[in-house]
């Protein structure tokens, strides 16, 4: 999996804590949020995991060739297996998870465990934050909009409230087709907020160029 809109808008727009330190990126796949993150955030240090063993090498040598080597790690472990056996617990934690069900064939494995929900069911991705965050610790993730629903009632079961939400479609005359979510371990009036992506094909609205302008380089 190389890089998508999803991942590009999960990682412009996460929003840092000023006393955050520690990010975990569940299923980073080629490291791009992990090192989006980096990229804006000078003080803080991102642990990247992937199932995937060829995903997370393609991730540590995006990492070990970026200016912020030094803050990116990766580990190649399934999100189960790195809770159980970890002390870490981290300020932040973000996901770009799979979430395509029943009724989407993927022929190839890979494509499978990168794309399909049953690689990392929801509830078991808001299990492992559970364990894995620090007592005011927050997360970020992008979904589908039918899934919402789900995600906000299975974080309040593990003490996560919605905090920030932006819903996203490509025109000005779309339906919104995915949502990016912020949770956090406290009660808060949610910040709602709606973002199009494109004016016309291949051009991007201003908000949402003003979102990304940081991470692509200049048209030639």
């Amino acid at each position: 999996m190389k890089i998508g809109t999803d991942g590009v808008l999960l990682g412009a727009w996460i929003k840092l804590k000023e006393s955050c330190r520690s990010v975990l990126d569940i299923g980073t796949g080629t490291g791009l949020i992990a090192l989006m993150i980096a990229q804006r955030y000078s003080t803080v240090d991102i642990h990247a995991i992937d199932v995937d063993t060829a995903a997370a090498a393609e991730a540590h040598f995006n990492f070990k060739n970026s200016p912020w080597s030094n803050r990116l790690h990766v580990t190649a472990t399934a999100l189960e297996e790195f809770s159980s056996r970890t002390n870490n617990r981290f300020d932040h934690i973000v996901c770009n998870p799979p979430f395509y069900r029943k009724g989407y064939p993927i022929n190839n494995q890979q494509r499978n465990l990168a794309r399909n929900h049953a690689a990392l069911p929801l509830k078991s991705l808001f299990q492992g934050m559970q364990q894995l965050l620090l007592p005011q610790g927050s997360c970020s993730l992008i979904l589908p909009v039918e899934q919402v629903e789900e995600a906000t009632e299975l974080a309040g079961i593990h003490g996560l409230y919605l905090s920030r939400v932006t819903k996203v479609r490509g025109h000005a005359t779309a339906e919104f087709k995915r949502v990016l979510l912020a949770y956090s371990r406290t009660k808060k009036v949610t910040q709602s907020t709606t973002l199009t992506l494109e004016l016309s094909r291949h051009e991007r609205t201003l908000e949402h160029q003003a979102l990304v302008d940081s991470f692509y380089l200049p048209k030639p």
